[in-house]
């Protein structure tokens, strides 16, 4: 697929809005613009004090407090103060009033930046933005983020629309207008042979031997058989991949593990391999033919390269996330 992947231009970034940036491709660095907070704040109601002057302050020994500077939680600390000390930690009122607690600095407040300082890579270029990620930036005031996403346009199968809909960085499209990725399902791929200049009758991936790939002007078209194992070897072991080179999407996270069961494979034919994470390792599922109820319980995926002779049970392995 090397020659594929040198005819797909690399995707173009966009600004969006930062839920709409949610399970998408970082374009760049997701950066705190400013300190939070700006500047010290109340963690608690009660009084501000500057640390320094109350050192030894306990109720054997009051220091005296000229001037209460009361506050309530998220109120800006005025000036000089460090540290809040609550109501209960002063006796005494007016000019008799006496701090009895000997506060940290810092204490019962939030310094300036404390949660967050400017500069700060909240998540990088090239990873997933996560929910927990948004509602993150969204608390360090950025209202959106840059990102990038592939259109992949997808007819003749609603299963294979929703298995590339849950890629990361691909975007499913009706049109194929713009799209560098067309995936048509069809049971007879000699039809589209006149579609543009044939790259491959068929590949070399279990379950996408019948997989033909013709070269347009400026996309890629993969006729697919209306069967699931040619589906998911094509999603898992075609589009994935070329999504995250086009993308700039970070590998996906990594499951290992001991092999509860041994897998064969067959040397000169890559491979997928669905597993699910038990007690005792990770477990091939399907016997190594890719099913739609081994996709069902898959938690990772294996690549098994067209020189590899399987793994033995026992065998630790380093598999894809799903």
């Amino acid at each position: 697929m090397t020659e594929l992947g040198l005819i797909l231009p690399v995707s173009q970034a966009e600004r969006v809005a930062i839920d709409a940036a949610i399970g998408q491709v970082l374009a760049e660095d997701l950066v705190v613009p400013a300190d939070i907070p700006s500047v010290p704040v109340a963690a608690l109601a009660g009084y501000a004090v500057a640390s320094r002057d109350l050192i030894g302050a306990s109720s054997y020994s009051p220091v005296p407090l000229p001037s209460l500077q009361p506050v309530s939680a998220g109120d800006s600390l005025p000036a000089g103060s460090d540290a809040v000390i609550p109501a209960d930690s002063v006796e005494g009122e007016g000019i008799f009033a006496g701090a009895v607690f000997s506060p940290q600095p810092g204490e019962n407040a939030r310094l300036a930046g404390e949660d967050a300082r400017a500069g700060t890579v909240l998540r990088p270029r090239g990873s997933i933005l996560r929910p927990t990620d948004a509602a993150a930036a969204m608390a360090c005031g950025l209202a959106d983020a840059e990102i990038r996403r592939v259109p992949v346009c997808i007819a003749g199968s609603e299963f294979l629309e929703r298995l590339v809909t849950a890629l990361p960085g691909a975007s499913p499209v009706t049109e194929h207008a713009g799209a560098p990725l067309r995936i048509i399902v069809a049971p007879d791929p000699r039809e589209f042979a006149s579609a543009g200049r044939i790259l491959a009758q068929g590949l070399a991936l279990a379950g996408a031997e019948q997989v033909r790939v013709v070269a347009t002007e400026n996309s890629a078209i993969l006729v697919v058989p209306p069967w699931p194992a040619a589906m998911l070897a094509v999603a898992f072991g075609v589009i994935d991949p070329l999504v995250a080179a086009l993308a700039g999407r970070d590998p996906r996270p990594a499951r290992s593990g001991p092999l509860t069961a041994k897998i064969a494979s067959r040397v000169g034919l890559a491979e997928i391999v669905f597993l699910a994470e038990t007690k005792g390792g990770l477990e091939p599922l399907g016997g190594g033919a890719l099913s739609l109820t081994a996709f069902s319980r898959a938690d990772a995926i294996l690549h098994l390269s067209p020189e590899s002779e399987g793994f033995a049970a026992g065998e630790r392995v380093t598999a894809a996330a799903l």
